[in-house]
């Protein structure tokens, strides 16, 4: 008796979304996060907002921003970029970037950084 399978499912990306780049400048007052992330879950992304944590010199939570990435849906494989501005705080030395659902949820999200490393030590 021969048993046939069929195709093997792909495995489902470890993280949903790739931030290929992100940068942050203060000028004028204001604070401004941007950068490119592209969507690498294998279905459409809706309402994502890019988030920015700030944080003191000694690491502490000095507030949190967000704004809505440029393309609503984002499509498999597409990159889109995304920017946040926000009035800044003396005490903001250092950002944290992550994405999340409008609604809720945190999205899985790895920089394009950390996979070619990981690939390297491999």
């Amino acid at each position: 008796l021969e048993v046939k399978s069929g195709p093997k499912p792909q495995p489902k990306p470890q993280h949903d979304l790739i931030i290929e780049s992100w940068n942050h400048r203060v000028e004028f007052g204001f604070v401004t996060v941007t950068g490119e992330v592209t969507n690498n879950s294998g279905k459409k992304l809706s309402r994502v907002r890019a988030v920015a944590s700030f944080y003191s010199a000694d690491n502490r939570f000095v507030k949190v921003s967000s704004a809505v990435v440029e393309f609503d849906p984002i499509l498999p494989g597409q990159t889109t970029p995304f920017e946040i501005i926000d009035a800044s705080d003396p005490a903001i030395k250092s950002v944290k970037i992550n994405f999340k659902h409008s609604l809720g949820g945190t999205i899985s999200t790895i920089a394009r950084k950390a996979i070619a490393k990981a690939r390297a030590e491999e």
